[in-house]
């Protein structure tokens, strides 16, 4: 089904989108605020800089072993970029042309499933809506970072919306240049344009039976691959599971569940709504998809921890189902509402389940699965449309208004405490714009902000509607903009601030590795120089059972400084401090002869460079490792 409440390129047409999509920015400005080099964005980063300047950095810990950067042609694309506009800046330019050709082509793909202006109350969700997959609500689709992951997705949506479009060499084309860019995002746009070919021309039931041989195979093979030593063991599978719980189905928590079950059951419901379309067959195979990968995740947390399937990481294979459920809601909330009062109930209480919003102080599992609750509710409701009495859908229907104004109502609640709570505590955009940002990070607002705009200036346009829609775009830009701007052309690793440590680099040997207490990103992008161990640099363990045991090897080394048990044990205290140093304990961690240098905001008088960083108010040292290695002249 689509939907198109006008159609052609008139002047009207092109003013309601215009006004919308100026409604849209204001709202991504606030909603996806540019995250610079953090997350793994410095992973990618440092990956980039390495092929720049390998000497420094390409023998780091993050790198030295296996890593992803060994699979992704990433980091010389980022290369090529970071040499012409500087680190900082490439960054953001990669990041913001990501965004914008993310976006655009997954209205692209909407709209081949479900008309245009369906695909543009999509694209509003797709800003408002947590696209979060996985466990742990570390991934999220389109990113407000740089990592190979966006451009994967952007590649991918596209090898999906040129097959759908009939082009198959032009989904060829970015199916093969997304592996080469993410392996593991581009796979699972393979294997759902694989199911979807499969599906066109056989029936439903085979394609079960194609997907679950499949699944089988998977463990098969995984078997037979590392036949040698199929599993993983000891310590690395027991760093993994420490370092990265997010690869393991078991550790993950009530959130992720809910956003899952949700997905899945929003896409079921959508192929009862939408029966018989390509939309719905292709919403059936990103459910398989999905349960199978998350079949073998299970298979790899709970039977055989398999080191090809953990590191092929196949719950990564929900992702094509959490985009078609947030991207096509509109059109399966429509398609409910063009049929009788239980299908119409049916869409009432699924868009009640997208729009709930968990209140602040709840901490309760079961209002956390609301909303995967309220959609398998419209799912049962979807099934009983044809069947259900005059009686029993009358009733339904005016409970789904109850319920639903029951959710708003709520929302409603919530916001307000919302926007108190800003005068409270102290937020990244000051006065008015802070208070609208904190209102908007709970979603529900922003979505219903969004879809009010859409339906206005889509399918009731007036000029003065238009005007009014418009005014709200502008307002919202406006106030997102001064700290937008300034997130986005913020250079903390380039221009000033990197000559200000150009004497350290002149200090440190290229070859050297330096101990920043979890200061990886300034010991990478400001000293260009290789962190002795950081957390953040365990995140490849997975790939290699080498990079677990020089880390367990390092955590010892400084565990007269800092608790092994922060580097090799579960979460730490968020107020854990390493012990203070002394020149004791410089000795101790400086008999290891790859630690060359030692920053800290202690002064052991001893004379070394000091520095005022962050700002005027602090002051670091920097101590060279060869003076606590020779006899006598560590101490005064």
């Amino acid at each position: 089904m689509t939907i198109d409440f006008a159609n052609g390129a008139s002047p009207r047409r092109v003013a309601a989108v215009a006004v919308l999509l100026l409604v849209y920015i204001g709202i991504w400005l606030y909603l996806t605020p540019y995250d610079g080099l953090n997350h793994d964005a410095q992973g990618y980063a440092v990956g980039g800089l390495a092929a720049l300047h390998s000497d420094q950095l390409s023998g780091d810990l993050f790198l030295r072993f296996r890593s992803q950067e060994e699979f992704s042609v990433f980091p010389r694309i980022d290369a090529y970029f970071i040499r012409i506009l500087g680190l900082d800046m490439a960054a953001a330019v990669l990041t913001l042309v990501g965004q914008v050709l993310w976006y655009g082509v997954a209205f692209l793909l909407l709209r081949k499933l479900s008309g245009k202006d369906a695909a543009l109350l999509g694209l509003g969700l797709l800003i408002t809506t947590p696209a979060i997959y996985g466990g742990q609500r570390v991934f999220h689709l389109a990113e407000p970072f740089l990592t190979a992951r966006l451009p994967a997705e952007i590649l991918s949506l596209t090898a999906i919306w040129a097959w759908l479009s009939g082009k198959r060499l032009v989904a060829g084309i970015a199916l093969v240049a997304g592996m080469l860019v993410h392996p593991l995002m581009a796979f699972p746009a393979a294997l759902l344009i694989g199911m979807d070919f499969i599906a066109d021309r056989t029936s439903s039931r085979m394609l079960v039976l194609v997907t679950l041989a499949g699944t089988a195979a998977a463990v098969a093979g995984s078997y037979v691959i590392g036949a040698a030593a199929p599993e993983m063991q000891g310590r690395w599978l027991a760093m993994t599971e420490l370092r990265s719980g997010f690869l393991f189905p078991t550790q993950w928590n009530t959130l992720d569940w809910n956003y899952l079950m949700q997905s899945l059951l929003t896409l079921a419901t959508g192929i009862v709504a939408l029966r018989d379309t390509r939309a719905s067959r292709l919403m059936q195979a990103a459910i398989l998809l999905g349960l199978a990968g998350l079949a073998l995740s299970f298979f790899y947390s709970m039977v055989s921890p398999l080191k090809i399937l953990i590191g092929g990481q196949p719950w990564r294979w929900l992702w094509p189902a959490r985009f078609l459920a947030i991207g096509a809601l509109p059109a399966i909330v429509a398609a409910l509402w063009s049929g009788a009062r239980m299908s119409r109930a049916s869409g009432l209480v699924l868009v009640a389940g997208w729009l709930f919003v968990v209140p602040l102080s709840s901490h309760s599992a079961a209002v956390m699965m609301t909303g995967a609750a309220l959609a398998g509710l419209a799912l049962l409701m979807s099934l009983a449309a044809t069947r259900a009495s005059d009686e029993m859908a009358l009733l339904s229907l005016r409970s789904a208004w109850v319920l639903l104004a029951v959710v708003l109502a709520a929302t409603s609640v919530t916001s307000s405490l919302a926007w108190r709570m800003a005068n409270e505590v102290q937020l990244s955009g000051a006065g008015f714009a802070g208070h609208v940002a904190n209102v908007l990070r709970l979603i529900t607002p922003a979505t219903m902000l969004a879809m009010a705009c859409g339906l206005v200036v889509l399918a009731a346009w007036t000029p003065l509607r238009g005007a009014v829609v418009a005014a709200v775009g502008i307002g919202l830009v406006a106030t997102a903009a001064p700290s937008a701007v300034q997130a986005w052309s913020a250079t903390p690793y380039t221009g000033a601030k990197f000559a200000e440590f150009s004497d350290w680099r002149a200090r440190i040997p290229v070859d050297s590795e330096v101990l920043w207490w979890e200061r990886l990103r300034e010991t990478w992008f400001l000293l260009h120089r290789r962190a002795y161990l950081t957390r953040s640099q365990s995140g490849g363990v997975v790939y290699s059972p080498e990079l677990a045991d020089e880390i367990v090897r390092r955590a010892l080394v400084l565990q007269p400084l800092i608790d092994r048990n922060f580097w090799v044990g579960g979460h730490p205290r968020e107020d854990f401090e390493p012990a203070p140093l002394t020149s004791q304990r410089m000795v101790e961690i400086c008999s290891d002869p790859m630690l060359g240098f030692v920053v800290s905001d202690v002064d052991l008088g001893l004379g070394a460079p000091r520095k005022q960083w962050p700002d005027a108010g602090s002051t670091i040292y920097l101590y060279d490792c060869g003076r606590f290695r020779t006899p006598g002249r560590h101490v005064e």
